[in-house]
């Protein structure tokens, strides 16, 4: 039996993945002025805008003909899930 395959799930999850990855760099960049004293690394308050405008971005970034179909796509592999036998 050939699986079902979801390739926008991958989508979101990408997007999501970036945002982590960003929020991670907000950070490292914070625990780096913790352990400096509060010294930031140069350009830091630049750095940090930049990410805060780019993570702003990925909330913008799925068309909604895109959100609808992920969120379609969501649903089917939900219900393909319900089915999946747990013994």
């Amino acid at each position: 039996m050939m699986q079902n395959y979801y390739p926008l799930l991958n989508i979101r999850e990408a997007l999501a993945d970036a945002d982590r990855n960003l929020s991670d760099i907000i950070s490292y960049t914070h625990v780096l002025q913790g352990d400096t004293e509060g010294h930031m690394p140069p350009d830091a308050a630049t750095l940090l805008a930049n990410i805060a405008a780019v993570r702003a971005m990925l909330t913008e970034v799925l068309p909604p003909a895109l959100v609808k179909a992920i969120a379609s796509e969501q649903a089917a592999y939900a219900d393909e899930e319900s089915r999946w036998d747990v013994s």
